[in-house]
């Protein structure tokens, strides 16, 4: 996933990406959520310099979903993973906040009253 922030406030110092993977519950075929690794990014001056892409990585056994850590019917859901999600967290040194999207207020807007993107969904090819 390609990752870039500029021009943010200068009281942001860390930015959380959780990501997440959407499939099918195989009793309900209902969508399933499944997943949520994080990755902190440090900013410095408002920008994230990289690296970019960023990789995460969702298969059974691995990362921050583990087998022995998820019931099968969420394993199952990674294998019919069609797409998925990352959310944004801005992080200052008093605390963290995770801005509603289109968010304007100066300290977790890009530029000021510019909308902040809090969520970026994808889908595989």
């Amino acid at each position: 996933m390609p990752v870039e922030f500029k021009n943010l406030n200068a009281a942001v110092t860390m930015v959380d990406v959780r990501c997440s993977l959407t499939g099918k519950d195989p009793i309900t075929l209902l969508e399933k959520t499944v997943g949520g690794e994080i990755r902190a990014l440090p900013v410095t001056g408002g920008n994230y310099t990289g690296p970019s892409p960023l990789t995460f990585t969702f298969l059974e056994g691995t990362g921050a979903v583990k087998a022995n850590s998820q019931s099968k019917a969420e394993v199952d859901a990674l294998k019919t993973a069609t797409g998925g999600s990352c959310e944004f967290r801005l992080l200052t040194q008093s605390g963290a906040d995770k801005p509603t999207a289109g968010d304007t207020r100066p300290v977790f807007a890009q530029k000021p009253g510019t909308p902040f993107k809090q969520k970026v969904n994808f889908t595989f090819p």
